[in-house]
């Protein structure tokens, strides 16, 4: 049986002839590179903004830690965010919940450091972007006599010797690129790198201003001079993966999202980006279980269910497709494609019913 897709434009993935596609939204307005903001969304992914009384933009960082092996949290773990030139910004002790939570702190990169008596201290390093973030996991490893736990995530030799004034460049271009004044954060981050040659976040996020304004050819030089600087940074993954995907180099957008997957678990752009890119290779299967992984991070998010949709449809998971258009209806009530997901609704429900198949069972 054929289920037509949601129809939204007619360019059709790889190997597809039955399906139009629906219209996902572009990655290069989805990340900003180093910083992963959201833009042309319609909102900012549901994460809270602080503005001090001097107008300065801070954000908080929350998250929690947990034990390795049974995934318990961990009371009790002193949390201590230091720049990255060491200079203590704020410590914080996990309550029974292992939760810590940090406020007011301007966007920038910090080390986060983890301690408690019966595990080993770990040291992280954390890209505190526009919006804040709020669903960071720190794993601990116990303490064991002639072992040496798994290392946690170490902070790059050049992240460790910026000049002040190179700093404010890039928190300033920073600022410039959250009002939307890419032209002028390029000239700070352009500065940054000139005082500081090394400084990999800096390439990332003149990157994204680039990508921004349509600039590909330099974004892509900025990316990956980020990455060899510093291949553990995920922003500039994201940013590359974006540009080859534009360019249909799924493989190599592949390769890059799954590196930031690697190094960000836990960030839904990476999956969702994943899903978009697995979407246009035809593998449908994959696209599935990463755009899952995405709407389970972040749940708010039409597009994501859009394309969800028209990959179960492929699959012919048809059930599962009907309850995912169920989902969409009661959860976007307001959005552009209700109609058609209305419309496909009905049309999939009295196919389901001619033929018989099973559906989901619904929740009391």
């Amino acid at each position: 049986m054929a289920f037509p897709a949601l129809r939204a434009t007619s360019c059709h993935p790889p190997g597809s002839h039955r399906f139009i596609s629906l219209r996902v939204l572009p990655a290069a307005l989805l990340i900003l590179g180093g910083a992963l903001s959201l833009h042309g969304q319609g909102g900012t992914s549901g994460l809270g903004t602080g503005v001090n009384p001097g107008g300065s933009n801070l954000y908080p960082l929350e998250g929690s830690v947990l034990a390795d092996g049974g995934w318990v949290p961990l009371q009790g773990v002193r949390v201590t965010v230091t720049s990255f030139k060491g200079a203590s910004r704020a410590s914080y002790v996990t309550n029974t919940r292992g939760v810590f939570v940090f406020n007011n702190l301007p966007a920038g990169q910090y080390t986060l450091t983890v301690s408690h008596p019966d595990y080993n201290e770990q040291s992280q390093q954390v890209e505190l972007y526009y919006g804040g973030q709020r669903d960071l996991q720190i794993v601990m490893f116990r303490r064991r006599e002639g072992s040496n736990a798994p290392p946690g995530p170490t902070v790059g030799a050049w992240a460790l010797q910026i000049p002040d004034r190179a700093q404010k460049e890039y928190s300033q271009g920073l600022e410039d690129g959250h009002k939307g004044q890419h032209q002028l954060s390029i000239a700070h981050f352009r500065a940054a790198i000139r005082l500081y040659p090394r400084f990999a976040a800096a390439y990332g996020a003149l990157g994204s201003a680039q990508l921004i304004l349509g600039d590909q050819q330099a974004a892509t030089a900025a990316f990956e001079k980020a990455l060899e600087i510093d291949e553990n940074l995920p922003g500039p993954c994201l940013g590359l993966a974006t540009l080859y995907a534009q360019e249909r180099r799924y493989a190599d957008a592949e390769k890059q999202l799954l590196r930031a997957r690697m190094l960000k678990p836990d960030e839904w752009r990476v999956h969702y980006q994943l899903g978009e890119v697995y979407w246009l290779m035809g593998d449908w299967a994959k696209a599935e279980d990463s755009l899952r992984r995405g709407s389970e991070l972040h749940p708010d998010l039409p597009r994501l269910h859009l394309l969800l949709i028209n990959v179960l449809a492929l699959q012919e998971k048809y059930p599962d497709a009907l309850t995912e258009m169920e989902r969409f209806l009661k959860m976007f009530p307001q959005d552009s494609f209700v109609p058609q997901v209305r419309q496909k609704r009905d049309l999939l429900k009295g196919q389901i019913e001619k033929i018989g198949i099973a559906q989901p069972a619904k929740k009391p």
